[in-house]
């Protein structure tokens, strides 16, 4: 049946989020403003999470989709303020001395069309300050955050996933002193902005010390907030870091965490630019594996600093990373006591570096390549393969290409001249 041009939609999924968009949203600035509009807006989820609170106060594990807008001050400032105009901050209090109230107001999200958040202009310092008429007070007492109504009535409370996560979230759930499984979510590319700080991820340590699981994903945070972590948070055994990762200096931060025992990088476009000086970062002594997926691995030093901070590691996997050449993929020689092994969809890599990492693995017992196109069975050396004959474990499918031949192997097909099927049909 044809349908009108209004009629289609399109449904735009990320993970727990999804949005319908029509053909209107062709652009990312009209696809944010179709995800802005089916969000919920704060009155409704604060109303929704005190009644959770109050009909399941026994709850363990809870995950919201936090639609406070922190990030609005930045999107205003974009749309007002021009780019070489210097905002020095956003606050959503009224200062007595504006004397410019500057461009647009915004329908408030609690879908009341009285309810405008204006950004006012102070004509002496260059300050925007978001001002929200009708529910300053209750946006600003965080004693009536939905999140923190929940943590002061589930104390049980275990498991917690938040996404858009804000410095103000991490403050409203501060008294869930009992987490023990977190996972933040701040931005995500082309549904949301809204990243949290060192100062939120402090707040957390402080409170939640009991953390055993972290997942952090599009996070501002650097050496000081992972320190806080560390520091606090003792029995924490297993951290994700995604999205970008955190600003220089985060590896020296690691040492703290004194129980680590799985980090994982998930589609971190760097490693850590600036490391600092190899002799000042310390060792993670507990860190027993560590998982590279998506990551760009180009960042030579970062990458020659993880491996020194996570020299004690048992098993070491990279998957999908690029800018993994010869070079970089050296440093993973300083971790000796390393037993399993793993590369995956790591191109640059050839026979030779591969090599020469193997060799320096006294204890290796287990051995996977799998889609590495430059490493090549016929630049094996006798050393290398003395040493696979030594594995508890070999997964060796560098390509496609050897894939085939070993598969082939005995049946004839590939052959010229050879016959697969004969008269009167397969035998």
């Amino acid at each position: 049946m044809t349908r009108s041009p209004s009629s289609v939609n399109v449904l735009f999924t990320h993970r727990c989020l999804s949005v319908h968009l029509d053909v209107d949203a062709f652009d990312p600035v009209s696809i944010k403003w179709f995800i802005q509009d089916q969000q919920l807006p704060p009155a409704t989820l604060d109303k929704g999470l005190k009644i959770l609170g109050d009909a399941f106060p026994d709850l363990q594990r809870l995950c919201v989709v936090d639609v406070r807008k922190a990030n609005l001050e930045a999107e205003l400032c974009t749309l007002v303020g021009d780019s070489s105009a210097i905002v020095e901050g956003l606050s959503s209090d009224r200062p007595s001395n504006l004397k410019h109230l500057d461009s647009i107001s915004k329908q408030d999200q609690n879908g009341d069309p009285g309810h405008n958040n204006y950004v006012e202009k102070n004509d002496n310092t260059g300050t925007l300050n978001m001002v929200n008429q009708g529910l300053l007070s209750e946006n600003r007492d965080i004693s009536d955050h939905g999140l923190s109504y929940v943590a002061h009535m589930c104390h049980t409370l275990q498991e917690l996933e938040l996404h858009q996560c804000s410095d103000e979230s991490l403050h409203a759930i501060s008294a869930c002193q009992n987490l023990q499984l977190v996972r933040l979510v701040g931005s995500v590319s082309d549904f949301y902005c809204c990243p949290f700080t060192d100062i939120g991820l402090t707040i957390l340590a402080r409170s939640c010390v009991r953390l055993v699981k972290l997942g952090l994903s599009g996070c501002e945070a650097s050496y000081d907030g992972l320190a806080a972590i560390g520091q606090c948070c003792i029995m924490l055994e297993e951290l994700t870091i995604s999205n970008q990762g955190f600003h220089d200096g985060w590896i020296a931060a690691l040492s703290f965490c004194s129980c680590l025992k799985t980090l994982r990088l998930e589609n971190c476009k760097q490693i850590d630019p600036v490391p600092g000086p190899l002799e000042h970062l310390g060792f993670c002594m507990a860190l027993e594996h560590l998982q590279l997926v998506r990551c760009d691995l180009r960042d030579a030093a970062g990458f020659q600093a993880l491996m020194l901070v996570s020299s004690s590691i048992r098993d070491l996997e990279l998957q999908d990373c690029w800018g993994l050449d010869d070079e970089t993929f050296s440093a993973a020689a300083t971790c000796r006591r390393v037993k399993l092994l793993s590369l995956e969809g790591c191109s640059p890599l050839t026979t030779a570096g591969l090599e020469t990492v193997i060799l320096a693995y006294k204890e290796l017992q287990a051995l996977r390549v799998v889609y590495c196109n430059n490493v090549k069975d016929s630049e094996i050396s006798q050393d290398l393969a003395l040493q696979f004959c030594l594995l508890k474990e070999l997964k060796w499918r560098p390509d496609a290409k050897s894939l085939l031949s070993m598969s082939l192997t005995g049946t004839g097909i590939g052959q010229q001249g050879g016959k697969f099927f004969k008269k009167g049909g397969p035998s």
